[in-house]
């Protein structure tokens, strides 16, 4: 839901000025990806239930033989990391390109709040201390747009 309206908000901003397409491509770009990468992760998690059920199957002692894995399960590893990747990929450079658009957005309306919230948001990607100051970013930019939307209707340049 927050896609399409991010989508629909920054495609009524790229009908005014053009600056502002990469934006609406990102908002479409990080819904593609989670979708992208979704059955991926359900390949993964398959294949990896499938060597730890074998793993316990053939727990029997060696005598320090190692016995080998079965070729299925971990063919299957192959194209679920590759799923995962792709999305990761198409979420990660949705996301850079939203951010850039409320960060134009920012400098248009001359709004600080927008501006520091973009390169907040923008931090999720580090591990940690990302998600924090991820949704700190996302709260300064939702006030710096409820800010902009109380001033009087005047276009970006």
């Amino acid at each position: 839901m927050a896609a399409l309206l991010q989508y629909l908000g920054f495609a009524e901003l790229s009908k005014i000025n053009s600056k502002y397409s990469p934006a609406k491509i990102g908002a479409l770009l990080i819904p593609i990806g989670s979708i992208t990468a979704l059955p991926g992760l359900y390949l993964l998690i398959n294949a990896m239930k499938e060597l730890i059920s074998t793993n316990q199957i053939n727990s029997v002692p060696t005598l320090g033989i190692a016995q080998q894995q079965p070729a299925t399960a971990l063919i299957a590893l192959i194209p679920s990391m590759i799923l995962i990747l792709v999305g990761g990929a198409l979420s990660l450079v949705g996301l850079i390109l939203l951010v850039i658009g409320y960060y134009r957005l920012g400098e248009d309306y001359g709004s600080d709040l927008i501006r520091i919230g973009a390169i907040l948001y923008i931090l999720a990607i580090i591990p940690y201390i990302g998600p924090p100051l991820s949704i700190a970013g996302f709260i300064l930019m939702i006030i710096g747009l409820l800010q902009i939307r109380q001033r009087p209707a005047n276009p970006p340049n």
